[in-house]
């Protein structure tokens, strides 16, 4: 279904929003849901707590045109104090991610998709890069293992897909 374009193969969530937790979800084939790196919500549907409460259930509206003949296997994680909202859908071979955050007065929100200001001329990777840094440093990483990056792949985009 990809064509070999999904970019997301795992996702972790830590800090504060998890007290410190670790949550790692990657896709069905070769990942699996852990908790500081031990295995979680290993039967479906199921809940849990890693920090916070955790449901992996098939509740949940797609985030792209997959096809929907297929079984979801959704993740959902939330802080309604914070109003943060994230679920990861699990395929076979990729996850995908939606993250809704409700606006609060006097905070500012910055990530790799931007600061959410509604101007899109400075979410470019060039202006994010400038005001976070281009890599997080190695003893702040969440995943287990660091990602092997080549520069002698070309690089793909949304425009590619």
């Amino acid at each position: 279904y990809t064509n070999g374009l999904a970019a997301t193969h795992q996702l972790v969530i830590g800090g504060t929003f998890i007290l410190g937790n670790k949550l790692q979800v990657g896709p069905m084939e070769t990942g699996q849901i852990t908790c500081n790196d031990q295995p979680f919500l290993v039967t479906f549907p199921s809940q849990g707590m890693c920090g916070a409460e955790v449901g992996y259930n098939n509740m949940g509206v797609q985030v792209d045109n997959a096809p929907t003949k297929l079984e979801k296997h959704i993740v959902h994680m939330s802080d309604h104090t914070l109003g943060i909202h994230v679920e990861i859908f699990r395929w076979a071979n990729h996850i995908n991610a939606r993250i809704t955050m409700t606006p609060r007065a006097g905070e500012t929100v910055d990530g790799s998709c931007g600061n959410f200001n509604k101007d899109p001329s400075d979410d470019t990777t060039e202006a994010i890069i400038a005001r976070m840094g281009g890599k997080i440093p190695h003893e702040q990483l969440l995943f287990s293992h660091a990602a092997e990056v080549s520069a002698d792949l070309p690089q793909k985009t949304l425009a590619d897909c």
